[in-house]
């Protein structure tokens, strides 16, 4: 018995070291969390390497958790535009999703589509394209044509087709999933009838663009009024960015009184639920200044895009896509204001 103690006390010993890694681990998952919820990026992103890190040297390189944990570093470095390094994270999940679970497993297809995604992002259309449409084609086989799974990875083709300009296809496709009718007021449907609204904005098709936003606001604001306590916020902010892109199909038809006002009211629950320093509500924050801006309120606009510049260099770097788009914002509107400058010194 003595012997078999002294063979079981290292065991014991190394299963409580492994089980406080793990839920060391756990916790430093849960912060990283956290960090994106509030928009601190750069905090998420340490603490998933080194939650990778270890995961990778307790667990092994395929164990479920540790390709978790490359999927949530891969979403972190897209949120930083780091899409390089995220279209690397998400190629080893998908290789090691196809080779555990095999290529037409709900993992091994959703994190293609993601893959495609980030292609997307970087301006690789055809690439994207050539991915999702046999995901698509798998899916409808083996999961359905109308399972949310199908419909989901149909909006991102869609949006793709769109980005790529294939305006004709993508509004089909867009229509094609309105027409699963059992899923209607889902989240999918609002997110394609916000993808199609879009594609009808880039093609100045704008009243239809914005009857569909409204739509979308009419069942997000039918949501809110019946949310669980204590979830309202999350409902809210669904509609403050329905707002913004309501915003946008205003602005976009020189209606910048009622762009501005849609702006204000998005910034203003953002700020609310996100905090000031959140990359959304600072996206917000730019297009309001520019909503300013264009009116001719050169001064406050200026001084709202310095403010939104230094937070996004800040928080999310000076390389960032949204950072280098506020400073094309911010030159824009100091060239109009030169200009108003110019034209006062004339008269």
């Amino acid at each position: 018995m003595e012997v078999l103690a002294d063979f079981i006390s290292p065991l014991v010993q190394l299963v409580e070291i492994l089980s406080y890694v793990v839920q060391t681990l756990k916790d430093w998952e849960k912060l990283a969390d956290d960090a994106v919820s509030f928009g601190y990026h750069y905090e998420a992103e340490a603490f998933l390497r080194m939650v990778l890190e270890e995961r990778t040297r307790v667990q092994g390189a395929e164990h479920p958790r540790t390709v978790d944990a490359k999927q949530m570093l891969a979403h972190v470095l897209g949120l930083r535009g780091k899409y390089g390094e995220t279209e690397a994270l998400l190629r080893s999940v998908v290789e090691v999703e196809v080779k555990v679970c095999g290529p037409e497993s709900p993992g091994a297809l959703i994190m293609t589509g993601r893959l495609a995604v980030t292609l997307r992002d970087q301006q690789r259309y055809q690439e994207a394209e050539d991915l999702l449409r046999p995901v698509i084609k798998v899916m409808r086989r083996v999961y359905g044509p109308e399972t949310l799974l199908t419909l989901d990875t149909m909006n991102e083709l869609a949006s793709t087709l769109g980005a790529h300009g294939k305006h004709e296809e993508a509004e089909a496709l867009f229509r094609s999933v309105l027409e699963s009718s059992q899923w209607d007021g889902h989240s999918t449907i609002l997110d394609t009838k916000k993808g199609l609204a879009t594609l009808l904005r880039d093609q100045q098709k704008y009243q239809e663009a914005e009857d569909l936003l409204q739509s979308v606001l009419e069942s997000q604001q039918e949501l809110l009024v019946t949310a669980p306590r204590g979830t309202e916020h999350v409902f809210l902010l669904q509609c403050s960015r329905t707002w913004k892109e309501i915003a946008t199909v205003l602005g976009m038809q020189q209606k910048y009184l009622g762009m501005e006002a849609w702006l204000q009211w998005a910034a203003s629950v953002q700020t609310a639920v996100l905090g000031t320093e959140h990359p959304e509500r600072l996206d917000t924050a730019k297009w309001h200044a520019v909503a300013l801006g264009i009116q001719g309120y050169h001064q406050g606009a200026e001084t709202s895009l310095r403010t939104v510049l230094w937070s996004q260099m800040r928080v999310l770097g000076t390389e960032h896509p949204q950072t280098l788009d506020t400073k094309k914002k911010l030159d824009f509107v100091l060239a109009m204001e030169n200009r108003a400058k110019a034209l006062w010194t004339e008269y």
